[in-house]
């Protein structure tokens, strides 16, 4: 993930300035530590009480301040995934419980209002935990930012996801009369106005949230996603070739060799010579002869 913390931001502070900072770090980690370990419940009105004193923190701490909650976000979705135990992505947090994700992701802008990757990580992490607190978030980052397109984009995004393609239209459409805001932002306008959660439109949504993202783990969910999508669709695909192909037969296919004829008509798929269906990533399309449908190998 990555942060705005560096050494430039130091340059020039005073060493007291930098033991206060020091001191409230230390208090904010024990602060963590108190909460995990007697009660995980309270954690959400700690990090509250915390965004308070943001009012009270003297400028030139504030984006330290801001690394430090934002440090603490990623941290709090780690321990909550290593709880759980195993393998867990970006797709899979609805059940983790992160009800403090969204006051601490609040928290680290309330430091520093300009921090862009606190609004895109918002986007599309806690988007699927409280989509409303998502919206409201990234709204918030527009209105700090009203100039920052990609704001627009993380926006639009989020309305897609949920279905409101009207508003997400409008979004990607303002975005792309800001300067420097490129051109397929109003051709994202247009695709979704027109076919709104169509197959074509979500895989340009993925392909450009993967492309414009500085965040590694982001670009993984949205190719990942793209991927998915990519997968359904060709299984439709198939799925309607093989019924086909078992009308014109009057059986099911042994193989694709014998649905030849129907997949001459769908694009990018080519069989093997020994019968086989293979994907872009070399993962088998399979036929079940029992029920006639189609599978792809695990």
């Amino acid at each position: 993930m990555d942060s705005s913390f560096s050494a430039k931001k130091v340059k020039g502070f005073l060493a007291p300035a930098l033991f206060a900072l020091s001191a409230l770090a230390v208090l904010a980690l024990q602060s963590d530590g108190r909460v995990k370990r007697n009660c995980p419940e309270k954690e959400e009105e700690v990090v509250i009480r915390v965004e308070r004193a943001a009012r009270a923190t003297p400028p030139p701490l504030r984006p330290l301040m801001a690394d430090l909650y934002w440090l603490r976000a990623l941290q709090y979705v780690g321990r909550r995934i290593v709880a759980r135990g195993g393998a867990l992505n970006l797709d899979d947090l609805a059940s983790l419980d992160l009800r403090a994700l969204g006051p601490l992701l609040n928290a680290a802008i309330e430091f520093d209002p300009h921090f862009l990757a606190v609004y895109e990580y918002g986007a599309v992490v806690l988007e699927g935990i409280a989509p409303d607190q998502a919206i409201e978030l990234v709204e918030k980052g527009i209105r700090e930012n009203p100039q920052a397109w990609r704001l627009y984009h993380h926006l639009g995004y989020i309305l897609w996801r949920q279905g409101r393609f009207r508003e997400a239209s409008d979004v990607y459409l303002r975005g792309a009369r800001l300067p420097g805001a490129p051109r397929w932002m109003e051709a994202m306008a247009a695709h979704i106005a027109a076919e709104g959660g169509s197959y074509m439109v979500a895989e340009e949504i993925y392909a450009r949230l993967a492309e414009t993202s500085e965040d590694e783990g982001i670009r993984a969910l949205a190719k990942r996603r793209r991927e998915a999508l990519r997968v359904e669709r060709e299984l439709l695909m198939l799925r309607v070739a093989l019924d086909a192909a078992r009308t014109r037969l009057g059986r099911c296919p042994a193989n694709w060799s014998e649905a030849r004829e129907e997949l001459k008509s769908l694009s990018g798929f080519a069989v093997a010579p020994g019968g086989e269906l293979f994907d872009p990533a070399g993962i088998s399309y399979r036929i079940d002869r029992q029920t006639c449908q189609v599978e792809r190998a695990p």
